[in-house]
């Protein structure tokens, strides 16, 4: 789920501030005063991650949104600020996701044992100028950062930050320069790696030199680092007996290395002389004989040494190190560390495969429908034009969906059941007054699909090109949320357009009995019958929670750009605040038509006094 979004210098937004979703989360405010603006960045985010355009930019125009290009993004009310995007992700919700949590792939610079509860993201984009129309088009990440927290034995932290170099602002090709002659780089990125409360997860003796972008997330870091520090460090790990620490391009020790007298030695002249006797006797055959590995005198150290004496070796560990490492040069090496794996497979989890898209101007009314042409069988498209074709493959696909005869008895207690997509649509068309049957229906030849419902008694099926546009409307936000896989984000604007107002109350019961089956809703409207739904099912429900799954954010328009204002609804069905804008036209109407009603009658009452 997505659990928040921020967005700086872009479009109409100066700084939106950090908005937290919730299960229902619905903006709503006048024309043009950045409602969309939001989720136009969320789209812009989600098709990056699907897309193969160069791996470190924010792709504008792409199939869910077409923003433009950059100087089109960029935000009016701000003198040279860069546009940037913040959000966080929460992965716990993944739990109905292919049945179990979605894990961090294991491996990398990450412990074994960790597990991401929230990812959180932030970025910043840029182009020059004097950049072509390329750039302009999808332009280039100049800062990004990633934080993850999470684990399965305590708590963990990680976070990495990545900047570009000032070579590649200047137009170089190369997004880093090294130099490991002398251990240099003109550019460092910022890297680091924590786990709890330690300090950095990393060796001293390594450095990072550079970095790679997937998108608009850190991919991978260049090291830099000694080997023969690294190899000392894991020998005396082994001969102290205490678990080495986990460097991400830490060198593997394969092949059994032998012992030289003076890491002997060394211990040696750290412990009594009773100790150093039993030490001398359990290896002087071995060592005679040029047989005694590490692993076998890490053995001996911990069965001979007394607690203290172990102790003691362990407060050396620098030392020792030095000893094992002896007089060389260092041997500088460089190791490519991709971070992206982890990171991607959670982006491209909530983006992908757990945001689906339907916009406000959906296809007109038709008696054939096309072929589906894209690759996600479940994709209804932006105007739900293959709606007709989803609900013809997936007919037989069981779902899990609360039953809307349920809801309305039950509320949040009615329980989630299972049965076929088919089924759920027409159960939930039915609902919420739009028609009484369904179903789609592949032609003969290939042509395409015919979509049928059944709008009265009589139980004739018809097309919908022969009955009112709003069931056209409705039925691709059915599909397309009733077939979502738990933990999917759906994205819906103007869910409202061209139904009538007792539909449109429904669809907040549709919405909420989305929640019940972990999904997301957020949602652009200008539906005060969505509102006063919402608030009306708040006030009704006996478990006093359901307003904890709403965030209502109202938009305006101000001299500085865009505002965003959290209107907090109780559990009472009231509303914190009522701003100025915020629905009010009804009532300003109202109350104008009964101005107008007393003026016309006190002018009768004065003409009538008047005669």
């Amino acid at each position: 789920m997505i659990a928040s979004w921020h967005i700086k210098a872009f479009k109409s937004v100066r700084d939106s501030g950090v908005l937290r979703f919730a299960p229902i989360t619905l903006l709503v405010g006048s024309n043009s005063s950045g409602k969309s603006t939001i989720l136009q960045s969320i789209l812009a985010v989600a098709q990056s991650t699907e897309s193969r355009i160069s791996a470190n930019s924010l792709v504008l125009n792409g199939p869910l949104v077409q923003l433009g290009d950059m100087d089109e993004i960029r935000c009016n009310f701000c003198h040279n600020e860069f546009p940037g995007i913040a959000f966080e992700i929460d992965t716990r919700s993944y739990r109905g996701h292919g049945g179990a949590t979605a894990p961090f792939r294991r491996g990398g610079p990450f412990p074994p044992e960790f597990m991401a509860e929230s990812i959180v993201c932030r970025f910043s984009i840029m182009a020059r100028e004097d950049e072509g129309v390329r750039e302009k088009l999808h332009p280039r990440v100049r800062e990004a950062s990633l934080v993850m927290t999470g684990g399965l034995q305590g708590p963990a932290h990680i976070e990495m930050t990545l900047r570009e170099s000032p070579q590649r602002r200047e137009g170089s090709k190369s997004p880093v320069k090294r130099d490991l002659a002398v251990g240099n780089s003109t550019a460092i990125p910022e890297y680091r790696i924590t786990k709890g409360a330690d300090s950095e997860v990393d060796a001293e003796s390594a450095g990072v030199v550079g970095g790679q972008l997937w998108h608009f997330v850190p991919g991978s870091v260049s090291l830099r680092y000694d080997a023969h520090a690294e190899t000392a460090a894991q020998i005396a790990a082994i001969l102290i007996g205490t678990r080495s620490l986990a460097a991400p391009y830490r060198l593997v020790l394969t092949d059994p290395t032998p012992v030289e007298a003076s890491w002997l030695a060394f211990v040696s002249n750290l412990v009594s002389d009773t100790t150093r006797a039993q030490l001398n006797a359990a290896t002087q055959a071995k060592m005679d004989a040029g047989l005694l590995v590490v692993s076998e005198l890490g053995a001996i150290i911990r069965k001979v040494l007394t607690r203290e004496e172990q102790k003691k070796l362990e407060g050396e560990r620098v030392g020792l190190e030095g000893c094992i490492r002896g007089e060389v040069a260092p041997d500088w090496r460089l190791r490519q560390l991709g971070l992206r794996a982890d990171a991607q497979y959670l982006l491209a989890t909530q983006f992908g495969q757990l945001l689906k898209y339907v916009g406000p101007l959906r296809d007109d009314p038709r008696a054939l429908y096309p072929l589906s042409t894209s690759v996600d069988a479940e994709d209804v498209g932006r105007k739900g034009e293959y709606a007709a074709a989803v609900l013809s493959v997936h007919s037989e696909t069981v779902v899990e969906y609360v039953d809307p005869a349920a809801f309305v008895k039950d509320g949040l207690a009615a329980k989630v059941r299972k049965g076929s997509l088919a089924a759920a649509v027409q159960q939930w068309a039915s609902h919420i007054g739009v028609a009484n049957r369904s179903e789609s229906r592949g032609v003969e030849g290939g042509l395409g699909y015919r979509l049928s419902v059944g709008v009265d008694v009589s139980g004739g099926m018809r097309s919908l090109n022969q009955v009112g546009v709003g069931v056209s409307q409705a039925l691709p936000i059915l599909v397309l949320a009733l077939l979502a896989a738990r933990g999917t984000t759906l994205i819906l604007e103007q869910p409202e357009l061209h139904l009538h107002p007792s539909v449109q109350a429904r669809l907040a019961d549709f919405f909420i009995a989305l929640t019940m089956v972990e999904k997301q809703c957020i949602v652009e409207t200008h539906s005060e019958y969505i509102i006063s739904r919402l608030r009306l099912k708040c006030a009704q429900d006996p478990t006093a929670e359901l307003h904890e799954r709403v965030a209502l954010y109202f938009v305006e328009m101000k001299d500085d750009g865009s505002h965003y204002r959290r209107i907090g609804v109780t559990e009472a069905g009231s509303l914190s605040e009522w701003p100025t804008g915020f629905f009010d036209t009804s009532e300003i109407e109202s109350s104008a038509i009964l101005r107008a009603a007393l003026e016309r009658r006190k002018k009768r009452k004065g003409e009538d006094r008047a005669e």
